[in-house]
């Protein structure tokens, strides 16, 4: 984050499933971050996410009045589909009311096989060439792939926040590099920013709430404390840290496992034959978390990692775990336990002793000054 409190753009390009990983629950988006103007290109930031057959995203907008959805996209191994087959579908929502209207994005019409100029793919291609977006030399040379603008025109004028994109089901995935929104009557385009595309992923993020000024997303597994069945150890903090950002692409389930350095992991006692469970926060208040686990397993608090934690299971201290780079784990055996953990900051013990030096000196000068008045004889007032 900057010194203005921007996020930059590779935070907005990061895995979102690292959320629950941190333990994060709301995420609270300003309406400014979901959508802006079409910038120098005329299409915005570019996207560059890729959705499976089947797979959907709900791209959250400022409200905007719009007659037009521009798509801006390509295939890939979808060079057999006939021409005019939909492959996708954009729903318009509504602001008022929540409906939605659906617009068919055609293979051949508004997006296609991002190598239809390659030689052996144009011979058996099944649908012609969209109108195009963008090209670059292909791999290999001798083509130029493309990106391809489909512009979907709604049945009327309407107040839209939002927009969903699916890939239908079928063959070959899609590339989406932009989104935009045209009103017609005012000539304005409104591209859905970065922040509308990282909290777009469904499977990770809930929308929960719509305001005019700011959108509230809910991580479903974003636990204020849970129990993990095992860890992953990774080699170092850099490697922990990529990993956070490519949870989904590698495979990474924030209520199976956690992730700890080698080095953190070599000084535990880990339970065996963990499992996945609940744990509730009973109490969080002045710097101390109690806690209610069931193992075998590792527990995960999202609470902020600091050498000043200490940590009882059952009354009974026990050494902590770093774990996701950032937050608390507490290995715990069979059964329900109590933990309690409890925060003193570093450096507090030898604080309070600095700060406690010029109360003695000056109770030594008055002690000093009160025995010279009634004794004149040296005696030690301060060992």
């Amino acid at each position: 984050m900057s010194v203005g409190g921007v996020l930059p753009g590779a935070f907005f390009r990061s895995d979102p499933a690292r959320l629950a990983l941190l333990g994060i629950r709301w995420v609270q988006v300003p309406v400014d971050l979901l959508g802006g103007d079409p910038g120098t290109m005329g299409r915005g930031e570019p996207l560059d996410l890729t959705l499976q057959p089947g797979e959907a995203r709900l791209f959250p907008l400022p409200m905007v009045a719009a007659t037009q959805v521009v798509l801006v996209s390509s295939l890939s191994d979808a060079v057999s589909i006939p021409q005019a087959e939909p492959v996708v579908v954009l729903r318009a929502r509504l602001a008022s009311t929540g409906r939605e209207l659906d617009l068919y994005a055609q293979a051949g019409v508004h997006t296609g096989e991002w190598a239809l100029d390659r030689a052996d793919v144009r011979a058996r291609a099944g649908h012609s060439r969209p109108p195009i977006a963008q090209s670059w030399p292909g791999p290999g040379g001798g083509f130029d792939a493309h990106l391809y603008e489909g512009v979907l025109q709604l049945p009327g004028r309407y107040y839209l926040d939002g927009i969903t994109v699916e890939r239908l089901h079928g063959r070959g995935s899609l590339r989406l590099a932009h989104l935009a929104v045209v009103d017609e009557v005012t000539r304005r385009t409104t591209s859905v920013a970065l922040g509308a595309a990282y909290v777009s992923d469904t499977r990770h993020l809930v929308e929960r709430a719509t305001t005019p000024s700011v959108r509230l997303f809910e991580v479903p597994a974003g636990l204020a404390a849970r129990v993990v069945p095992r860890l992953r150890i990774l080699p170092d903090d850099p490697s922990v840290v990529e990993a956070l950002g490519a949870s989904t692409r590698l495979g990474i389930d924030t209520l199976q496992e956690a992730l700890v350095t080698a080095a953190d992991a070599g000084q535990a006692q880990l339970p065996r034959d963990g499992r996945a469970s609940r744990a509730e926060v009973v109490r969080a208040e002045g710097g101390t978390i109690d806690i209610r686990g069931e193992g075998p397993g590792v527990l995960v608090v999202a609470a902020a990692w600091d050498a000043g934690w200490s940590a009882s299971v059952d009354g009974k201290p026990l050494a902590l775990l770093r774990v996701n780079h950032a937050v608390i784990g507490v290995p715990i055996g069979p059964g329900i336990h109590r933990v309690v953990l409890r925060h003193r900051a570093r450096g507090l013990s030898l604080g309070l002793v600095l700060a406690a030096i010029p109360v003695a000196g000056l109770g030594f000068v008055f002690l000093r000054g009160r025995r010279r008045s009634v004794d004149p004889s040296p005696k030690r007032v301060l060992a």
